[in-house]
């Protein structure tokens, strides 16, 4: 059962999704850290690059279909123009309003 963006239990998470689906990419930079982490499959990548690569320029959306750990985690179909549509989880570290860390992954 999907989980709507406006439903997701975490506001920060919530922005977070909106905007990667509305291709906001303001609002979706906005919610992170300046020195926020990520990694991809267990492997650190600098996080403006691949945002840019993976979302805004590769058109990646994010069908949530459950979230866990008070709206942190999140899992869903991950669909983009270079990798198709894949099973994934977001795992979010939240501190101060913005995100600080954000671990993804096949599943």
């Amino acid at each position: 059962m999907a989980v709507e963006a406006a439903q997701l239990s975490d506001p920060v998470v919530r922005t977070v999704v909106t905007a990667m689906n509305n291709k906001d990419s303001d609002s979706f930079f906005s919610a992170f850290a300046p020195e926020a982490e990520l990694t991809d499959d267990g492997t650190a990548h600098e996080f403006t690059t691949w945002a840019e690569r993976e979302i805004f320029r590769g058109e990646g959306t994010l069908d949530v279909q459950s979230e866990g750990e008070g709206g942190l985690y999140l899992t869903g179909a991950f669909t983009s123009a270079q990798w198709g549509t894949f099973s994934t989880f977001w795992q979010f570290t939240v501190a101060d309003g913005q995100v600080t860390r954000l671990d993804v992954g096949a599943l």
